[in-house]
């Protein structure tokens, strides 16, 4: 059984649960993306957790070809959003709400869970830098050693909920101060259309 040790299951104080979009209209996910993952990986299962996961579907494309999935999402809107089906299937089993800027331990059956692939697909810029120090302690917490962490980040405004806008170059410095190196992006397929350019970019990154 797959569990959620947290004292703030929902970001009550976070625009993108008092006044959500994001968790209600995505929903994202590419199979051709998810097997580019299995292949990294040798097509082993794997363990991923989609931080942010809105919606859920790339959790439960990864569980269908074999993997174990976890996802976290803090704001409840997701119930009546475009993944409900998802969440009323898989909540409290593999979807869970969790705000992940806060302390959160994952488990299965009370052996904690290390994951090989961490996925973040433009959510970072939503998270004041107040908060980066735990977000990727958590990150860290939960990762293998060779394990990767991918997603986007926006660079636009998109007020309230855009909130930590940075060019490239200082996103890169913010995760090297926080443990991890940004590399050349491995994967030829995203499971949604990003930002690119001056908009955003996509990231792959590694354990210093």
């Amino acid at each position: 059984m797959l569990n959620v040790i947290t004292n703030k299951p929902i970001a009550f104080d976070s625009p993108d649960h008092l006044d959500p979009v994001g968790s209600i209209r995505d929903n994202n996910s590419n199979i051709h993306f998810i097997l580019e993952i299995k292949k990294y990986f040798n097509n082993k299962k794997i363990n991923i957790l989609d931080l942010g996961c809105s919606g859920g579907q790339i959790v439960i494309d990864h569980i269908l070809h074999g993997d174990l999935g976890i996802g976290l999402e803090g704001s409840s809107s997701v119930f009546n959003g475009a993944g409900k089906h998802n969440w009323e299937h898989y909540y409290n089993k593999n979807l869970f709400l969790c705000d992940i800027n806060e302390p959160f331990e994952l488990n299965e059956n009370g052996d904690k869970l290390n994951f090989d692939c961490i996925q973040m697909w433009e959510v970072l810029e939503h998270i004041p830098s107040i908060k980066f120090e735990q977000l990727f302690k958590n990150i860290k917490k939960h990762m293998k050693p060779d394990g990767i962490f991918i997603g986007s980040v926006a660079i636009v405004p998109d007020p309230p909920r855009h909130v930590s806008l940075f060019s490239k170059e200082r996103w890169a410095e913010i995760f090297k101060e926080h443990g991890f190196q940004l590399e050349n992006y491995y994967f030829n397929y995203l499971p949604r259309a990003i930002y690119q350019g001056n908009e955003g970019f996509g990231f792959t990154a590694k354990l210093i």
